[in-house]
């Protein structure tokens, strides 16, 4: 819960956008603003990086409840975010309104290009292998609440093995994930769930998922789509629609929804149906993610020249490495 003024920005309603020209990054935000007080207000946004202002904007706009404010910012010689150097800015933003209760809200990004093709994942122009692992949530014998040293021990230790990739499993991870990976430079695959409308327990998320996956979904992305570390996101993970053609409308439209909530970063999907990938499924998803599946890969490329795929898990801690 977030207290608040009678104007405010809204909850996640800060969305970053960047891009490279040669020695210039141009900046993006678009603020949306919740009021009940229409009027007249000033937002003013710096962005700062290591504690000094490198660009600012200050818009005069007429609010209502649910208006979006477009800001624009160039930042000489950016700092790019790559697994090596992670530099990271902020957004800070103020809004000068009639009860707007001098809020600060501060949005961290990172300036980064992050692009997948077919020959490869390219970050800021440079060819990057992701050598990553899947991740539960849980922390061992910890337990799912979230423990900040322990997770930080967790990703300095992989990060020292030579991973630099993390796939979350198989919910919306903790936010403090998605801090720490921005913080210590790990790419993320970001994944909604491991269940639509097929059951696998009686009380699961199949129960839930006509009147909450959209939702669910439209959250996931407003609340991580500027964190630098996010590449992809995973719409599901061994669902059961995989073997029923007349449900393939349900990725179809959660691909749709992540185009539409952000542009900027493709979707994918974790299989572990071999029948699947020679069906119209593997078109649903923008990279076909293969579970366990590795002596497909060759055969998969060869019938679709060009499409996208990617070992989504390709070994478990009860298989031999």
């Amino acid at each position: 819960l977030r207290y608040t003024g009678k104007t405010a920005v809204a909850h996640w309603g800060s969305y970053i956008t960047t891009g490279i020209q040669g020695n210039q990054a141009s900046v993006r935000q678009l603020v949306t603003i919740r009021t009940n007080r229409p009027g007249q207000a000033i937002v003013k946004t710096q962005i700062i990086f290591d504690g000094h202002p490198v660009a600012e904007s200050e818009n005069a706009v007429q609010i209502y409840d649910g208006c979006v404010v477009s800001q624009d910012f160039v930042v000489d010689a950016p700092v790019l975010w790559t697994p090596e150097t992670p530099g990271l800015y902020v957004a800070r933003t103020t809004i000068e309104a009639e009860g707007a209760g001098g809020e600060v809200y501060e949005t961290p990004f990172g300036i980064r290009a992050a692009v997948l093709r077919a020959d490869g994942f390219y970050l800021n122009g440079k060819k990057t292998f992701l050598k990553g692992v899947c991740l539960h949530h849980d922390a061992g014998a910890l337990g799912a609440v979230w423990n900040n040293t322990a997770w930080e021990r967790r990703l300095k230790m992989l990060k020292e093995m030579g991973c630099n990739a993390i796939r979350t499993s198989h919910n919306p991870p903790a936010p403090e994930l998605l801090d720490l990976c921005d913080r210590m430079g790990l790419v993320v695959m970001d994944e909604l769930t491991d269940t639509w409308t097929v059951p696998k327990k009686p009380n699961g998320y199949a129960l839930l998922f006509d009147n909450w996956a959209e939702k669910d979904l439209k959250a996931m992305i407003h609340r991580d789509r500027n964190h630098p570390s996010v590449i992809l996101w995973s719409i599901g993970n061994e669902t059961g629609e995989q073997g029923y053609p007349e449900l393939y409308h349900i990725p179809a439209r959660l691909t749709e929804i992540c185009h539409n909530e952000d542009p900027t970063r493709l979707t994918t999907f974790g299989s572990d149906n071999p029948w699947a990938s020679e069906q119209e499924f593997r078109n649903t998803m923008d990279v076909y993610g293969f579970n366990y599946k590795p002596h497909l890969y060759s055969t998969f490329h060869e019938a679709n020249p060009g499409k996208l795929y990617l070992g989504s898990e390709t070994a478990s801690t009860i298989s031999t490495r």
